[in-house]
């Protein structure tokens, strides 16, 4: 019976510990609002091919699609977020050398930043069919991405990054 005054499981007015984010190789994974929409869709169309076809659902386009950027946010890039591949030089302007890139299944590209200083890595945005590497194209994913940034969104500022993301928890990226 919880005492009077208090609603059971309440803890007196003290918050219960915020839960930490998902930890890979030391770094803590958060994520912006655009990539996490994306992810919780993904996930969503995989459960839904997984109701409705159990046997197969493994060998289609969407869960293999997952299975693979699963793979690259929760293992390739925490293994070395400040690897040569992932760095972009100045194609999106000398302003922005600091964004990283996955270069991903062809066409796909996956931006981030990392903080050393923070142990974090911030995921911030897949392109998608509409936005797919096509150089000089309106819609290439990176004049796309040179757009969002020029704009403020993702905020181009660490500290301003980090306050606009919310932590990955690992419910959120069970398989």
């Amino acid at each position: 019976m919880a005492p009077l005054g208090r609603k059971a499981g309440s803890t007196g007015g003290r918050s219960a510990p915020e839960p930490p984010p998902v930890v890979r190789n030391g770094w803590g994974i958060y994520v912006w609002d655009e990539f996490r929409q994306t992810w919780t869709r993904l996930r969503a169309e995989v459960e839904r091919l997984k109701a409705s076809d159990p046997a197969n659902y493994k060998r289609h386009p969407t869960t293999i699609f997952l299975r693979d950027l699963r793979d690259v946010v929760l293992s390739q890039v925490p293994a070395n977020p400040d690897h040569k591949r992932y760095r972009l030089g100045t194609t999106l302007g000398p302003g922005y050398r600091h964004w990283r890139r996955v270069k991903f299944r062809g066409r796909f590209r996956l931006f981030f930043r990392y903080s050393s200083k923070h142990n974090a890595i911030v995921f911030v945005w897949l392109n998608d069919e509409k936005t797919l590497r096509k150089e000089g194209s309106r819609t290439d994913v990176y004049a796309v991405f040179r757009t969002m940034l020029e704009s403020k969104q993702p905020p181009t500022d660490w500290a301003d990054l980090l306050a606009a993301c919310k932590k990955w928890l690992e419910p959120e990226v069970a398989e």
